[in-house]
């Protein structure tokens, strides 16, 4: 429910920023993969094992979708993860409902858990170049930062 929410919300908010011109029609993109920890024992499918970090061995995971603009990233989706869900229809939808809105995407970014064939070879399709950067990346802080 809170994904399609903000699906509408942004659908509303990033058609306004293009028709007024306060936002680039070719954009970069940036696909994250994020955990949330999580405390209690209830059984939730969402609820994927994790390495104990601050007191915890159980973590929601989500995957996020942003356009990064000057060195910010501007949130545009995001879904949470059940165990062996597959990534590629994330990044497919996302890249659909920028396109429908009327983007180009003209990068994507994304955390090494989006290394796949699968994504590559539907990302080269589209015409959208990737970088998959390693921790502390100096080519994706200078794209932030350039942007």
């Amino acid at each position: 429910m809170t994904e399609t929410i903000l699906f509408e919300i942004n659908k509303m908010v990033l058609k306004e920023l293009l028709k007024y011109k306060l936002i680039p029609r070719k954009i970069k993109i940036a696909f994250d993969f994020h955990k949330q920890l999580y405390y209690r024992e209830k059984n939730n499918s969402h609820v994927i094992g994790n390495l104990a970090k601050k007191g915890t061995k159980k973590a929601f995971k989500l995957h996020t979708c942003a356009i990064v603009l000057k060195g910010y990233e501007l949130q545009i989706g995001s879904k949470m993860i059940q165990k062996g869900e597959k990534k590629e229809p994330f990044i497919q939808k996302m890249v659909e409902f920028l396109e429908f809105l009327g983007f180009v995407v003209d990068l994507s970014v994304m955390d090494k858990e989006y290394y796949n064939k699968k994504i590559f070879k539907y990302l080269e399709s589209k015409g959208i170049t990737n970088i998959v950067p390693v921790r502390d990346s100096e080519t994706l802080n200078a794209l932030k930062e350039n942007v």
